[in-house]
């Protein structure tokens, strides 16, 4: 259904996605729903407030499957291969149709619309119930239970802290190019799955714990094939789009001044696994 607003709105971070794994099997239809429905219902909202600025967040699983070679980087420009029949799909291929439809509609209505494909974040914030890699590492460490991997483990990503995710995020809001996609990341916390496990078991855990493999035959828990993702290579003002770019330097406050002088409002929209929509103004984000 339209998102309804009486307030005037100058910019939307659209962050509306549902991203666990398993309701990706269960629910793959919910899913398709959310992404699509939820983002052309935001393109049309700012079209219709005339924002100053949108952004659309997607996912490094846009990617799909690529043939890199050796310590190559993944560059926006890249897609690679997706199995449209695989049921997994359903998520990076809306990812894809989303980041199109926001092309159009910049493009047919002239929305000022960007598109920030984020790395896995971590960071204050996580919810209990979080079952990204990361968390579930975690709280194996913290019970002092070993840590169960249900793939290989070779899928090899960044891991972006979440302030720098939110500041990466203002500044493709201020100063990004419309139409057009941005990596956010950091290329030094590259590291894939099972090396991750290995150094929280051997490095972090108090108690003496394993990693251990148990691969299901079929993806029941609706795990993504093993990916290779990297830094982006586009700029803003001079700033590679990593939250660390080529010499590790984290993008600076002052890339994303925000007009404090004045009292912006910022719509977001959150969505649950029961892809209920959830609507919360902030202003006075400087």
């Amino acid at each position: 259904m339209p998102v309804e607003v009486d307030d005037k709105i100058d910019h939307i971070i659209h962050c509306a996605s549902i991203t666990t794994s398993k309701v990706m099997i269960s629910r793959p239809v919910d899913v398709i729903r959310t992404s699509l429905n939820g983002t052309e219902n935001l393109l049309e909202l700012a079209k219709e407030k005339q924002v100053r600025s949108m952004v659309y967040v997607s996912s490094m699983e846009m990617y799909g499957a690529l043939n890199l070679q050796n310590d190559q980087m993944v560059t926006e420009e890249m897609t690679g291969y997706l199995n449209p029949l695989a049921l997994r799909s359903n998520y990076p291929e809306s990812k894809r149709m989303c980041e199109n439809m926001c092309v159009a509609y910049g493009t047919q209505y002239e929305v000022p619309v960007k598109i920030a494909r984020l790395a896995q974040t971590f960071g204050a914030g996580v919810l209990p119930g979080e079952n990204r890699v990361f968390a579930q590492f975690a709280r194996s460490a913290m019970k002092g239970s070993d840590i169960v991997l249900h793939t290989e483990g070779k899928s090899e990503g960044n891991y972006c802290y979440t302030a720098d995710a939110v500041r990466a995020l203002l500044t493709i809001l201020v100063k990004g190019e419309n139409m057009q996609a941005y990596n956010v990341v950091n290329e030094k916390s590259h590291i894939t799955i099972a090396d991750m496990a290995k150094f929280v078991a051997e490095k972090i855990a108090e108690k003496p714990i394993e990693v251990v493999f148990d691969i299901p035959k079929e993806n029941k828990f609706g795990y993504a094939s093993d990916t290779k993702n990297a830094s982006g290579r586009h700029q803003i003002d001079g700033t590679w789009m990593a939250t660390g770019n080529r010499s590790g330097r984290i993008l600076s406050k002052t890339d994303c001044e925000y007009e404090k002088q004045k009292c912006l409002k910022i719509f977001f929209i959150l969505v649950g696994e029961d892809s209920h929509f959830y609507k919360r103004q902030a202003t006075n984000l400087s």
